[in-house]
């Protein structure tokens, strides 16, 4: 939380609570993309939401890795990066 106020990604007065509440919006807005992400180096896959500026990334074993806010969640979350786009929250859910 105190990384997310020293860069101005939230207000200074942003609670946990809020911030729980923005995370679980993230994940749960049917709108919103999931992309799948796997290095060999890594002992498990991950799963990324993104909103507008917004990227959740959390593990198969269900715990939230990061929550962050980016410029570019396209940027971020590219093919080049070795992130796999598998739909909306909507598309994969239905």
């Amino acid at each position: 939380m105190k990384k997310r106020i020293s860069r101005r990604d939230v207000p200074v007065d942003f609670l946990l609570q809020d911030y729980n509440e923005l995370i679980v919006e993230i994940v749960t807005n049917v709108e919103n993309n999931i992309h799948f992400y796997r290095l060999y180096s890594f002992h498990q896959s991950y799963f990324a939401f993104s909103s507008d500026h917004w990227i959740v990334i959390i593990g198969e074993d269900g715990l939230m890795e990061t929550a962050m806010k980016t410029s570019s969640t396209e940027r971020y979350l590219s093919e080049e990066k070795g992130y796999i786009y598998i739909g909306t929250v909507k598309e994969v859910i239905s």
